[in-house]
């Protein structure tokens, strides 16, 4: 898990320096939620260094991070579809932008398993998001 989350700062810290790209009010939406997944990923970082495993801190941490991409989700494809509809002359590090962030989404999707061997099938339903958890039948 430890490096999951390593992966997703490296990612989020390139994100952060780059944003915003065309200062309009989908980025202005954007900034905060990429800003809050810095800051979780930097305690989930120090919550996975220190020497006991307090569960309940990484339980809430996790959770907002989940949730955070869940809200990031629809406006990231609708920034990149305003950009591209508006011809922005920043197009490419938009949609540069928007390969970082499948990245992230594909860490999250690796999470899964390690998050579940922590809390369990049962209580990781409510940490991770239907759309990243496998289907079941």
């Amino acid at each position: 898990m430890y490096h999951h989350i390593l992966r997703i700062s490296q990612i989020i810290k390139i994100l952060t320096e780059q944003f915003p790209v065309n200062k309009n009010p989908i980025e202005m939406r954007m900034g905060p939620l990429l800003m809050e997944m810095e800051w979780a990923v930097k305690q989930l970082l120090s919550i996975l260094e220190a020497p006991t495993l307090i569960k309940e801190n990484l339980k809430s941490v996790v959770s907002i991070l989940y949730r955070d991409d869940e809200a990031t989700d629809p406006l990231m494809r609708a920034w990149v579809r305003a950009s591209t509809w508006m011809g922005s002359p920043k197009l490419q590090e938009v949609k540069k932008a928007q390969k970082m962030y499948e990245s992230i989404k594909e860490e999250l999707k690796n999470m899964v398993p390690h998050v579940e061997a922590i809390f369990g099938e049962e209580e990781s339903r409510y940490i991770i998001p239907p759309l990243f958890r496998p289907k079941k039948g």
